[in-house]
């Protein structure tokens, strides 16, 4: 044998280990599809290809791509929810796992093309390449770093991340890059960013914030956001006429022009440990001498609760670059802890 074709164990659940022989070149489309029951493979270093979906939804743990693989198709381990390590050889000269990522990178044009929930995109990393997390049930959370220019199809989908930020760098998010990532409850997507590919962010059940930098409406379609009638849009100041006036846009449950501070609950530029201790007193309705009321009720509720002290510890820990929230209203007098503020966003 010199390889193993197509399908060839698809859907083989009942096998869980297999000796693959050094005769073995290649290794087919989905050749292990959906074996549930398989936790390790030894991929030995005659195999130069490995097909698209190859062991997607296997059960393994780690995997060692050998320095003779010089082909790797879409996604070849995508939905492997158990996957924690992946390395590429280091005498590989066409992919790497360079500074010990768990991921395999495409070594020609920086491209990542594989990923696991151990993952750490490296800065050198240019693009997130279509399906490269697919099906990472158990990734929660990504920094995506600056380097970072387009993200690809389907890329995040069916992950069980809570939030994510996109920075700055990237211009392209591909058709159905966060599909069906239903833990995903907010987003920040930057003025960078010209082209949100359709069904980006369809069955996100949980989204119910979209924070977008763009003065301009991009153009969307009908399944990019499916969940927009539960969902409040921060858009920059000044630009809600245009964006309740754009398709698919206008049908946000809330369109909310935003400002900066976000989570400043003292008003004093930055956001830290004080804005916690002024936002926990503020709860408990002790003395607070420069507490700015909007600028820490972030879940818009009237009040600060334990949400919105929660909020503020995430923005502090989580590297997460600062939304944005409405202008404050008047810091309310000594006593007067219940007056209504202008309302927030989430993370």
């Amino acid at each position: 044998m010199t390889s193993i074709r197509d399908y060839t164990f698809r859907n083989c659940s009942g096998l869980t280990s297999i000796t693959i022989p050094n005769s073995i070149t290649s290794i087919g489309y989905e050749a292990f599809y959906n074996c549930s029951g398989l936790t390790s493979i030894d991929i030995p270093n005659s195999v130069t290809s490995i097909g698209s979906g190859a062991f997607s939804g296997c059960r393994l743990t780690s995997v060692t791509i050998p320095s003779s693989v010089s082909k790797i198709g879409v996604s070849p381990f995508s939905s492997c929810s158990a996957l924690t390590s992946i390395i590429v050889d280091d005498r590989n000269p066409v992919f790497d796992s360079r500074e010990g990522c768990n991921a395999i990178v495409r070594t020609s044009d920086n491209k990542l093309i594989e990923g696991c929930i151990n993952t750490s995109i490296p800065n050198s990393v240019n693009s997130i390449g279509e399906g490269a997390f697919f099906g990472c049930s158990g990734l929660t959370s990504v920094t995506i770093p600056n380097s970072v220019t387009s993200i690809g199809d389907y890329a995040f989908g069916q992950c069980g991340l809570n939030s994510i930020t996109i920075p700055n760098s990237v211009t392209s998010i591909g058709e159905g890059t966060f599909y069906n990532c239903v833990s995903l409850t907010s987003i920040t997507i930057p003025n960078s960013v010209s082209n949100i590919g359709n069904y980006a962010f369809d069955r996100c059940s949980s989204l119910i914030s979209v924070a977008i930098k763009n003065e301009t409406p991009i153009n969307i379609k009908k399944g990019t956001f499916s969940n927009r009638a539960n969902a409040i849009l921060y858009v920059p100041k000044g630009a809600k006429t245009a964006y309740a006036a754009a398709d698919y846009w206008k049908e946000f449950k809330e369109i909310v022009e935003i400002s900066p501070n976000m989570g400043d609950a003292n008003g004093d530029g930055v956001v830290n440990v004080a804005d916690v201790v002024e936002a926990v007193n503020a709860m408990n309705d002790k003395t607070s001498t420069k507490f700015k009321f909007s600028y820490a009720d972030l879940n818009q509720k009237g009040k600060i609760d334990q949400t919105d002290i929660d909020i503020i510890v995430n923005l502090i820990y989580s590297n997460i670059p600062k939304l944005y929230i409405p202008e404050p209203v008047p810091v309310p007098t000594q006593g007067d802890r219940n007056a209504v503020g202008s309302g927030g966003g989430f993370l």
